[in-house]
């Protein structure tokens, strides 16, 4: 393999089990493999977290779990949040001072957005869709982008990013102006609101994906 990915595990309850469990889908340990990458997964325990960084290519925020920020203290997996969220917290910190690049997809975008200060809003209408899919429009200049001016993604949230967090810069925006893609102007740190490790209906989103990570891993 000729990278190695740190990868972030959300936090499952197994209620029939009585177990709390890390797990990351198979969809995506399957897509970074695809891409000629060794998956390194990340406990959620912030003694050894930082750990997993070592040699490390690229660090990639999974998805699932909600942002401790977006959840009030009585939600179900405020409890969860927290712990995913101290873990990322120690691992965004240490990646930015080794320069390693981030992608956070999903709620790793969420919570690289809160990381550096910016808010999130529960949609009213989910953005979860039976199809799963939408258009997004690309917008601003960015020398890592590869070059569309629109693509259909797939959409899993129910979070959006409200205001946008120091020196994020929007790359891309939903029809209803939602923010769906966007980089840091300082450190190589990029958020995608889709899944690329998920399938969507345009031949140009796999193409897109698989370009924009190949192009980060070989940059940085």
């Amino acid at each position: 393999m000729k990278y190695k990915i740190s990868v972030t595990s959300r936090i499952v309850d197994t209620k029939e089990y009585h177990e709390i469990r890390d797990a990351v889908s198979h969809d995506l340990i399957d897509y970074l493999v695809s891409l000629n990458a060794k998956p390194l997964i990340i406990p959620n325990n912030v003694t050894i977290a930082e750990e997993y960084l070592k040699e490390s290519k690229l660090l990639f925020l999974s998805g699932g779990n909600n942002v401790s920020d977006s959840l009030s203290l009585s939600d179900k997996d405020y409890s969860s949040s927290i712990i995913r969220d101290s873990v990322e917290k120690i691992l965004v910190k240490k990646a930015i001072k080794e320069r390693i690049p981030i992608i956070g997809i999903c709620r790793g975008m969420q919570f690289l957005n809160c990381y550096f200060g910016g808010t999130l809003e529960k949609l009213t209408s989910s953005h979860i869709h039976d199809s799963g899919e939408h258009k997004i429009y690309f917008s601003g200049d960015s020398s890592i982008l590869t070059k569309f001016d629109s693509l259909t993604v797939n959409s899993y949230h129910n979070f959006v990013i409200k205001k946008l967090g120091k020196n994020l810069k929007s790359l891309a925006k939903s029809d209803d102006g939602h923010t769906e893609a966007f980089e840091h102007s300082i450190h190589p740190i990029f958020g995608l609101m889709w899944h690329p490790e998920r399938k969507a209906s345009t031949p140009n989103f796999d193409i897109f994906n698989k370009n924009l990570i190949k192009k980060i891993l070989d940059q940085y």
